[in-house]
Formats: C-alpha cells, sequence, structure tokens
C-alpha cells in the first residue's frame, strides 16, 4: 500500500488475477475444445455440407462475442487490460493449434481430412473475433459519457 497516496501499488495485471492465469485458463480451454472437436467434429464439419459448420461457426461467434465482453466487464478490466487478459487467453490455442491443424489426420481421427481447411478457417475466425471483441470495445470514458 502507498501510504502517501493512500492507493494499492498492486500492478492492474496481478489484481485482475495476472496472465499466468488466463494463459492457464486459456490452456484448459484449448484441451475441452480439441478434445470436443476430436469427439464430435465429425458432426458439425462434413465434406459437402457447409451448413453445420456455418451454423456451429455463427454460434460460436456470438458466444465468443459475449463471453470476451462478459469476462471483460465482470473483472472490470480497463480496454488495455481486457485486450490484454484477451490475447492471453487465446494465445495457448493459436500456438497450439498451429500442430493440430498441421496434424490434422492424425490429432482429428473422427473428421475427413477434406474438412481441415474449413476447420482451420474456422479456429482462425474465433480467436480473431476474441481479439478483436477485447480490442474494440468502447473504453470505460466512452461509455461512462454515453
Amino acid at each position: 500500500m502507498n501510504q502517501e497516496a493512500g492507493m494499492s501499488t498492486t500492478h492492474p495485471t496481478r489484481a485482475a488475477g495476472g496472465t499466468d492465469r488466463w494463459l492457464a485458463i486459456g490452456t484448459v480451454i484449448w484441451v475441452i475444445g480439441t478434445l470436443g472437436f476430436r469427439l464430435f467434429g465429425q458432426v458439425f464439419f462434413i465434406p459437402g455440407r457447409p451448413l453445420p459448420a456455418l451454423v456451429f461457426t455463427l454460434v460460436w461467434t456470438v458466444l465468443t462475442f459475449l463471453g470476451v465482453r462478459w469476462g471483460n466487464a465482470s473483472q472490470r478490466l480497463e480496454k488495455h487490460l481486457g485486450a490484454t487478459f484477451t490475447v492471453c487467453l487465446v494465445a495457448p490455442g493459436l500456438l497450439l493449434d498451429a500442430f493440430t491443424v498441421s496434424f490434422f489426420s492424425s490429432v482429428f481421427l473422427n473428421m475427413d481430412e477434406r474438412v481441415a481447411f474449413i476447420f482451420g478457417a474456422h479456429l482462425l475466425w474465433l480467436y480473431g473475433v476474441a481479439i478483436a471483441t477485447a480490442l474494440l470495445r468502447p473504453s470505460a470514458t466512452t461509455t461512462a459519457s454515453a
């Protein structure tokens, strides 16, 4: 505690749980997501049938948008910290999915190799939605004055 100013000197990232926590949460989300695709991906990514993948991607776009907005709001994060934590949340998936997509036929035995490109595009889209949502959200001062 800073005695002169009467304010805490705790770094803002530590006050919101720290980047290590968000990297760990991102890794857990990636593991759960990868297992989900490994078990049920063939239901949504079907060769020659784009509609299930499109619906799946649209639903997850909305859920990703709402999840990032809610996560940043629930932690009362300033815009720059929200972006930092969102990047920490998606970084493990971005890095690890480079391997899962590269070795698609070995990792996702349940999905046809012909859907690998649409699956990879789906992943990139959702990571992009998460990062864009954090970066483009209104700042606290914009929200307060509106």
